[in-house]
């Protein structure tokens, strides 16, 4: 899996996991190569049937590139790959080997993560140029959320990150040690970030 834009693992000094993450347009080439090794298992397509409100499918298409990273990731065929979701609805990866997972979608991008900790991912495009920084910003700290398994329910006052170096941040998230990038590109910006 070669994603568009992004780097395919990041690496945080303080923490002695991996993460992988894939950011790239939905409908690109780069997704069509990862789509065409996982096709839609029966569960994927449970899954996304829960979700018909969404436009699109983008649901569906999300989880089958999760499959297709955490396979990658797990050296193991996508089929071997099981996915599932905890009781606030995040994806993990059951097996073959248990792993965190994080996913995220917005306009024609789509971004997902997978590590031996917890990982969170966030990708929004960009609309408003001007509003960068506050959107950068709000990624670093949706990102911070997933990965502390509580989403928007986390309260704000517990997520103390600040940039640290160029586009890394790093501090605490709900007293855990946190660490994480940052990046942008051509119409969007995304952040991933890993717990200690």
């Amino acid at each position: 899996m070669t994603p568009i834009a992004w780097l395919a693992a990041l690496s945080p000094p303080p923490v002695e996991a991996e993460a992988w993450i894939w950011l790239g347009e939905a409908d690109g080439a780069a997704a069509r190569e990862a789509l065409a090794r996982a096709p839609a298992s029966r569960d994927d397509r449970a899954d996304a049937a829960l979700a018909r409100e969404e436009a699109g499918g983008g649901r569906l298409l999300r989880r089958r590139l999760l499959r297709a990273l955490a396979a990658a990731r797990l050296g193991a065929p996508p089929e071997a790959v099981r996915l599932g979701r905890d009781a606030a609805g995040a994806p993990f990866v059951a097996g073959p080997r248990p792993l965190f997972a994080s996913v995220s979608g917005s306009g024609p991008f789509a971004a997902v993560a997978v590590c031996e900790r917890p990982v969170g991912v966030d990708v929004e495009a960009i609309e408003d140029a001007a509003a960068l920084a506050d959107l950068e910003a709000w990624c670093v700290g949706e990102a911070a959320a997933k990965a502390a398994g509580q989403g928007w329910r986390l309260a704000p006052e517990v997520i103390r990150l600040s940039p640290a170096d160029g586009s890394a941040w790093g501090g605490q998230v709900d007293g855990r040690e946190a660490w994480g990038l940052s990046r942008r590109g051509p119409g969007w910006v995304a952040a991933g970030l890993v717990l200690r």
